[in-house]
């Protein structure tokens, strides 16, 4: 690895260390109402939701939760136990017969508070200290620079042949650092979408890595490990067994590679499908996720294609524009000779899978539109289509690299422009 590579990784972590204090020391801020379309925007339920879920695995035994979600609760202090209320058709709560018939939510599995309660109960017993609402955020962060390093690596590695990797990479993670969506998202706000950044950004460097066997298997239990995560994993799965299916197929060596991923991403869907059944039955646990994903869809009327667009372009609306032109103008110019068509379509391909899974955006229309987190991913979008654009205009030298920066720059500052009117009480 280039000494440039590992000099550019180490300023990305100083940033986001300087964002993320800075972010901080606003943990309990709320956004202004005014500055926003949805007031809903905070999300700040859904963090409240996620540490009530780390209590319960904390204080109840083990046979008293099976790490099962709680039910929607904002209790910080003790977790929530409801045994008598019946369930609501669409609230995505149903008793589970397996914990005295305890009310569970099942909208989202279990992988991402089970991974977060793990990396929070280490460090509470290191230190020696109870868990606590601080801890949740800063595993938060962690999610964050983890996700962006991970990227960071892919882009570095497709780019490895040119002397400009570096800044090339460097310059295409700037959007997830610097756009609202990632300084929210990691800021006050905390579900399932955060920790899937970090499945979904190895899944882009395995792939970025080339497709052999060693890849196969680590993208197999990446795989497997993310349908715990979040749902958009599924479509992530699609995406990559169509990948290693069309390597295979160009080979013509047999399909072994895409025999081991099927088997072992399909594991990650059946041992769901397990624990599901082992808690309440698949019958139940089916009829009330089609309730709940027919009021998060597109049938919906209280929220339009209106406020869909405008609650994307407050997440990443400079960033897409800036992304989208720079392509366009980079498609306009005969493309660098520093990378091979190989590069190319690896760059192509990453840009395929991530629009394939940002089809999730547009199937849970209402989900997308409410809660910011789930448009975290359009950062990946955005981040690729950076690094092709910088890998084709590359040949412009120097040049090409300065226009790139000072994009980013302005877009980064209209960013955090836009980001503090969004918390004018805790800024001004």
């Amino acid at each position: 690895m280039r000494k440039s590579t590992i000099i550019g990784a180490l300023v990305i972590v100083a940033l986001w260390l300087i964002t993320a204090t800075t972010l901080y020391s606003y943990n309990y801020g709320s956004p202004s109402d005014k500055s926003h379309w949805n007031q809903r925007w905070e999300n700040a339920e859904a963090s409240a939701h996620f540490f009530n879920t780390l209590k319960r695995y904390d204080t109840l035994p083990f046979n008293q939760h099976y790490f099962a979600i709680s039910r929607p609760c904002v209790d910080l202090v003790k977790p929530c136990v409801v045994t008598d209320n019946p369930p609501i058709p669409g609230s995505a709560v149903l008793p589970s017969p397996r914990i005295n018939n305890e009310a569970i939510y099942i909208s989202f599995p279990p992988g991402s508070m089970v991974a977060a309660y793990g990396v929070i109960k280490a460090a509470s017993l290191i230190l020696g200290i109870s868990i606590s609402w601080e801890m949740l955020q800063w595993v938060n962060m962690l999610f964050w620079i983890i996700s962006i390093i991970l990227i960071y690596f892919t882009i570095s590695t497709v780019t490895r042949t040119s002397e400009y990797s570096a800044v090339i990479s460097f310059l295409s993670v700037i959007p997830m650092l610097f756009a609202v969506e990632p300084m929210h998202s990691h800021q006050l706000s905390m579900w399932a979408h955060q920790a899937f950044q970090v499945f979904a950004a190895a899944a882009f460097l395995m792939v970025a890595m080339g497709i052999n066997r060693k890849t196969v298997i680590a993208l197999g239990v990446i795989s497997a490990l993310a349908c715990w995560i979040e749902w958009t994993a599924y479509l992530m799965c699609i995406a990559l067994f169509v990948v290693v299916f069309i390597h295979d197929l160009k080979l013509k060596l047999g399909y072994k590679n895409t025999i081991i991923y099927t088997l072992m991403a399909i594991s990650g869907g059946l041992t769901l499908l397990w624990y599901y059944s082992f808690m309440m039955g698949l019958g139940p646990y089916f009829d009330e996720l089609s309730n709940r994903a027919s009021i998060r869809g597109m049938k919906i009327t209280y929220i339009g294609w209106g406020e869909w667009w405008l609650s994307v372009y407050q997440a990443y609306g400079p960033w897409l524009i800036s992304a989208f032109l720079l392509a366009l103008a980079s498609l306009c110019i005969n493309k660098s000779s520093s990378f091979s068509k190989d590069k190319y379509i690896t760059i192509y391909i990453l840009i395929a899978i991530i629009s394939f899974m940002l089809i999730e955006n547009v199937a849970m229309f209402e989900h997308a539109a409410t809660y910011t987190f789930d448009r975290i991913k359009i950062g990946f979008l955005i981040t690729i289509l950076i690094a092709m654009s910088a890998m084709r205009i590359e040949k412009l030298g120097k040049i090409a690299f300065l226009f790139i920066a000072i994009i980013c720059i302005i877009t980064s500052m209209y960013s955090i422009n836009q980001y503090i009117d969004f918390y004018p009480r805790y800024w001004r």
